[in-house]
């Protein structure tokens, strides 16, 4: 028997009541009993437990959240989001980079894309900018629940830098499709460079060989390291198809 499996042999069975007290107080818990922890409250969440579970998603570490959110999506499903969303916001704040977090966000919004749509859009047209950007972010995974005429027309119109470039990253859920490569060359130079980047960042994903020339030409004229490198970045990608 190696480490791993004498450790994980070790694990405590708790109780409910056990499982929330330790996720609470998780200074004080070694990794086995977190582990125990989690999957207790993912086995036995139901219906009754659902308020236990919000309070854990409001916890102040980003795992306990991490952890919450798995049985709570579940429950709840696309009504959840403002408060995923909430968490995500709140681990990214504090410099993590929430791969847990946002996989149960994009599960739950690829097995829920009808009924998420409402609230995606209630949150991006009454929403904080962070917020905004979150949902701008989701509407790439309710395809094709959303229209690329809409998507695109909120990626025009849109005031705030830091929405369109992630608007201009869901565009890339479609492909081929003429009217959002002609939009998003207009923008290749834009003086933002987020938007820039991930312009460009789309444009090589939606995988149009005869855009090549234009990413060449912004090439020669770019003075910005992260723009040159994801330019010369695409232009290899595309290349190669």
């Amino acid at each position: 028997m190696n480490f791993f499996e004498k450790l994980f042999k070790r694990k405590p069975k708790l109780t409910w009541i056990q499982a929330v007290q330790d996720l609470k107080n998780i200074g004080n818990v070694d990794l086995n009993r977190f582990i125990s922890a989690c999957e207790i409250i993912d086995k036995l969440a139901d219906d009754t437990k659902i308020p236990e579970l919000y309070e854990l998603l409001n916890h102040h570490e980003f795992v306990v959240r991490e952890a919450a959110s798995i049985p709570l999506a579940r429950l709840e499903g696309s009504k959840l989001l403002p408060f995923l969303f909430d968490a995500l916001i709140r681990g990214e704040d504090d410099g993590h980079d929430n791969d847990s977090l946002v996989a149960t966000i994009t599960d739950l919004l690829e097995l829920h894309k009808k009924e998420s749509v409402d609230i995606l859009m209630e949150i991006f047209n009454n929403g904080s900018n962070e917020l905004r950007v979150c949902a701008a972010w989701g509407f790439g995974f309710v395809v094709p629940e959303i229209t690329a005429d809409f998507l695109l027309e909120c990626f025009i119109k849109e005031k705030s830098k830091e929405v369109q470039s992630t608007l201009a990253g869901s565009l890339s859920s479609f492909k081929s499709n003429q009217k959002i490569i002609e939009e998003l060359i207009k923008n290749i130079e834009d003086y933002n460079e987020q938007v820039r980047v991930s312009v460009i960042l789309t444009l090589g994903q939606i995988g149009d060989k005869n855009i090549i020339p234009k990413l060449k030409e912004l090439l020669e004229i770019t003075t910005t390291d992260d723009t040159r490198f994801i330019t010369e970045s695409m232009i290899t990608r595309l290349e190669k198809l």
